[in-house]
């Protein structure tokens, strides 16, 4: 008797294991926001208290942020990777 393999749809084990991370990461998400609408906070910035335009949850129905405090969220974390790349570099050998 011969076990069959699962159908993966023509996707190597690292594709789909990130699809299913981004999948996963899609219904949490999602979940947050439908607490936040329970709890009546739905709608608005968790960083300024500013309530996030309509037409931004329209788009990403589980936004956390405005597009102003996202940014500024985007931004910190590039400049923290990027100060910790060159730490990572500074101990190099020349």
């Amino acid at each position: 008797m011969c076990a069959q393999q699962p159908d993966r749809g023509g996707y190597d084990d690292d594709t789909l294991a990130a699809l299913i991370t981004s999948s996963r990461q899609v219904v949490a998400d999602t979940a947050l926001a439908l607490r936040r609408m329970a709890e009546g906070t739905y709608g608005t910035c968790e960083r300024c208290s500013m309530g996030i335009p309509v037409e931004r949850l329209e788009i990403l129905p589980q936004a956390r942020f405005c597009v102003s405090c996202q940014r500024r969220g985007v931004r910190r974390s590039c400049d923290e990777l990027t100060a910790c790349m060159e730490d990572e570099t500074r101990y190099l050998p020349s």
